[in-house]
């Protein structure tokens, strides 16, 4: 049996699909009542994944007794209560910086776009 693990928020696909492969996902977002959800499978999950800008609720974390990590997509600035987590000993990982270079690689490429007006010239081009 797959451990279980609640999905706050849409993530990348991709990454959805890699983490369907290894565990039995709830998806939290897709359901009508959240509430009863979580009532529902409380006592299954084991983890929980969101994002930096979604957090997760101090009262979903303490309604899930077993617990063990919060899988934070970004930096969780005050969107997770990091006190409270550690005194259930639950982990809260992010990702910090993981996107920079590609934000960086992306604005100079925007820039050099700007300055060549490429952008005018593949739209005569593309339609």
């Amino acid at each position: 049996m797959k451990p279980e693990i609640l999905v706050l928020v849409p993530i990348y696909a991709p990454t959805l699909a890699a983490l369907e492969r290894e565990y039995a996902v709830h998806k939290l977002w897709t359901v009508r009542d959240p509430d009863a959800f979580v009532n529902e499978i409380s006592g299954r999950v084991r983890a929980v994944v969101t994002t930096g800008s979604s957090g997760i609720e101090s009262r979903l974390l303490e309604a899930l007794p077993h617990l063990e990590v919060i899988g934070c997509f970004g930096t969780p600035h005050g969107a997770v209560d990091l006190a409270l987590a550690k005194r259930r000993g639950v982990a809260v990982t992010n990702t910090p910086d993981s996107i920079t270079g590609d934000v960086a690689d992306l604005a100079m490429g925007m820039i050099v776009a700007v300055m060549r007006r490429s952008r005018r010239g593949a739209g005569r081009v593309l339609g």
